[in-house]
């Protein structure tokens, strides 16, 4: 009887050794797991605010290129022709070789804007893989300053 208490106590300690193991194994797998996961997540937040400030320089570098070529007395000299036609001192001309002002890249100000309010839907726990998917949608190379225009 002894033996066999001694057999059947050696059998649970193999297993509880075993199991502790085992135990062991999957709280590090765990752990592993859910550190590549931190890793990407981070990654993806760091990489979604990279794109989203260089659109806002691109933005910002279209405006204010726009306003070192703006022409004061051009537009002045416009205005009052303009509006020497309405009030009758005579005939309403613009300036022959005045040209609209270039526009803004909206289309680019507009993708931002919708990634801004994708992720703020996530964030107030609307759709959890649209912001990504649109992420993914623009290349990296833009971060390097290449511009290639809007997107369709």
């Amino acid at each position: 009887m002894i033996g066999q208490a001694e057999t059947s106590a050696q059998r649970a300690s193999v297993d509880t050794n075993r199991s502790t193991l085992h135990l062991v194994e999957t709280v590090d797998a765990f752990q592993e797991q859910k550190l590549k996961d931190l890793r990407r997540i981070f990654s993806d937040f760091v990489t979604i605010e990279m794109v989203f400030h260089a659109k806002a320089v691109e933005v910002y570098s279209s405006a204010f290129q726009t306003l070192e070529n703006y022409d004061l007395e051009r537009d002045l000299q416009d205005f009052r022709a303009k509006t020497r036609g309405i009030y009758g001192h005579g005939e309403a001309r613009p300036l022959a070789d005045s040209n609209p002002a270039p526009s803004v890249p909206w289309p680019l100000a507009s993708q931002s804007a919708q990634s801004t309010m994708a992720r703020q839907g996530k964030e107030a726990g609307g759709e959890e893989d649209s912001e990504i998917d649109s992420v993914e949608e623009i290349p990296l190379e833009d971060l390097k300053g290449q511009q290639q225009g809007p997107r369709d």
